[in-house]
């Protein structure tokens, strides 16, 4: 039988997959120019990091 993830290792895999996708994000938007101006005019970043941290919390609370 498999052991249940720890939420406290859920929150972090989840809070580093939210740093990546913004690193990627702007490593993209550096490179390539056209799609730089798209992904800044767009609240991309902060999308991400709202879903990250609504993950995170759902997780903390499920664990009590």
């Amino acid at each position: 039988m498999s052991q249940p993830r720890s939420p406290l290792r859920s929150a972090t895999l989840a809070a580093l997959a939210a740093g990546a996708v913004v690193l990627i994000l702007q490593e993209i938007s550096a490179l390539v120019p056209p799609i730089g101006s798209a992904v800044r005019s767009l609240p991309i970043v902060a999308i991400v990091l709202v879903l990250a941290t609504i993950y995170i919390v759902v997780q903390l609370i499920r664990s009590r």
